[in-house]
């Protein structure tokens, strides 16, 4: 049974339609607004909870990593402040893809996420975002380029993309993915300059983009770096200090690859017989629960299907992926993920194998040290699976992650701790996974809109927010006073597509969005 409506006044507008489908599709969404809809923002954020109780794991190696893999990137000052803020409060922003971060869904929960470091309500100075770099450059958020929602009143209103990568890269994993070079941004500036004359950015994009592609971009100490995925490290924290005016104290943006921070763990726990995931991946009996247990989960795998995957296929025909892998992702030589799936063969033993896209196959001893060695040379990246093992159920970390996140987590929680209690012997680790927060929610909200023109407001990215202008106290103070329920009216640009079928959305609805959230939501959202 879902929750009603915390305000009951308002005429039922297509935004309210959409926003009721939402809540019967997305059981996560109901169940804030039932909670929380008529709170500001600022209430919302400063409810979610972060770790008090012990952790299963000691937490010390995780802030030492998280300072070591961001020195390099974001200086010493940054990364020391970084690693104290998590010592104090466990707990991190996990909804997001890595990459350049340009989409308004992910983008506003990293400022709504922010709220309580604006305001003063904590002394943390750093905010830390685990991303997701397991996801192709091409997907919906758009790592390969920019997603720009500027759009015009007699156009949809829905994003364009800007790339920076050439399309040879779209299939690629953001977590494998070299970094972009001088002749990709010269290619990129090229584009702003076509898009400009044939009108489909305005004037003001066009500056933002071509100074964030000189200025930042640009930077010998970005396009220098190595991969894309540090790149990202250095462009989220640089774009994030210049959405805001100088009088505001904003906290520094730590964007990190989860899968990073999560390799370098595991390389230290796969040593240690007494942490959680070398029990599960090398105690037989717990192991086969745990598979067992959480076959079919979200964010973990589902075995029949890995294992049809490994069978002999004609030459040309595509492997069949969305079944998830087990523990780690195979990463083929095109830099596109394998998934894996354990399997014995013979003399030697149990082994990680799975089938490229090519019909290769992919194949490594299952031992501690050969998981170490390619997760060193970058053949092996931990699975989401592994990620939450490492960071929140060993260690204890809060992650507050979007409405998906915070319904598959739950569920893998609660297998999890079942698998454990049935294998004896690790009812304190059971326990200790039972007691880990795992439904906190921040996504599908949105604080701040943008004028399309006088009767449309339409989502706001990072662009969107320069090209507007940066954010002012009086802008944070109204923001965090946002009620929980009109920031998901405001986010349902985002929403309804991941919530609604697409036969019930109909052409034209995103400008009739537009349209009643500048009626609805003028007076009580930030609009630049």
């Amino acid at each position: 049974m879902f929750g009603t409506p915390t305000q009951s006044h308002r005429p039922n507008t297509l935004a309210e339609q959409y926003l009721d489908l939402a809540r019967e599709n997305l059981p996560v969404v109901d169940r804030v607004l039932c909670e929380h809809g008529d709170n500001s923002l600022f209430d919302y954020v400063r409810s979610l909870k972060c770790g008090s109780t012990p952790s299963y794991q000691p937490r010390d190696d995780l802030f030492e990593v998280l300072e070591r893999l961001t020195r390099p990137l974001l200086g010493a000052s940054v990364a020391g402040k970084a690693a104290r803020d998590l010592a104090e409060f466990p707990l991190i922003l996990t909804a997001n893809h890595h990459g350049v971060n340009s989409v308004s869904q992910s983008f506003q929960g990293s400022l709504i996420f922010a709220l309580n470091a604006l305001q003063g309500a904590v002394p943390t100075r750093t905010i830390c975002v685990f991303s997701c770099g397991n996801v192709p450059m091409n997907n919906s958020e758009y790592p390969r380029g920019l997603l720009l929602y500027h759009l015009y009143p007699d156009r949809d209103f829905s994003a364009i993309k800007f790339p920076i990568f050439p399309d040879k890269y779209k299939r690629c994993m953001v977590s494998a993915t070299p970094g972009f070079d001088e002749g990709m941004l010269k290619r990129a500036r090229g584009t702003v300059a076509r898009m400009l004359q044939s009108g489909r950015i305005p004037a003001g994009y066009g500056a933002v983009l071509r100074s964030l592609l000189c200025e930042e971009y640009g930077r010998d100490s970005v396009v220098h770096l190595q991969s894309y995925s540090e790149q990202s490290v250095v462009l989220n924290h640089r774009i994030w200090k210049k959405l805001f005016k100088e009088q505001v104290k904003s906290p520094e943006m730590v964007y990190v690859e989860i899968e990073r921070v999560a390799a370098e763990l595991l390389q230290q726990d796969l040593l240690n017989p007494n942490s959680l995931a070398y029990n599960i991946m090398f105690d037989p009996l717990l192991r086969e629960g745990v598979l067992c247990d959480l076959d079919g989960v979200r964010g973990c795998w589902e075995l029949k299907h890995l294992s049809d995957g490994m069978a002999p296929r004609s030459s040309g025909q595509r492997i069949s992926h969305g079944h998830g892998t087990v523990f780690f992702w195979g990463i083929d030589h095109s830099r596109k993920r394998v998934p894996l799936r354990l399997r014995e063969e013979g003399v030697k033993g149990l082994m990680l194998c799975g089938i490229d896209d090519r019909g290769d196959l992919f194949c490594l001893p299952f031992t501690p040290q050969t998981l170490i060695e390619n997760m060193q040379s970058g053949r092996l990246l931990p699975s989401l699976f592994s990620c939450f093992l490492t960071l929140a159920f060993a260690r204890g970390v809060v992650c507050v992650g979007g409405y998906f996140q915070a319904e598959y987590l739950p569920e893998m929680q609660r297998r999890l701790a079942r698998a454990l209690h049935r294998s004896g012997g690790y009812g304190d680790a059971a326990e200790s996974v039972d007691r880990v927060k795992t439904d906190n929610y921040l996504s599908g909200m949105q604080a701040v809109m943008i004028k399309a023109d006088k009767d449309h407001l339409i989502s706001a990215g990072p662009i969107e927010i320069l090209t507007a202008g940066p954010l002012g106290k009086e802008d944070i103070e109204r923001m965090a006073q946002v009620s929980v329920r009109d920031a998901h009216l405001a986010g349902l640009f985002d929403t309804a597509p991941d919530a609604i079928p697409s036969r019930l959305l109909p052409s034209g609805w995103s400008s009739q969005l537009a349209s009643e959230c500048n009626t609805l939501l003028r007076d009580s959202i930030v609009v630049k």
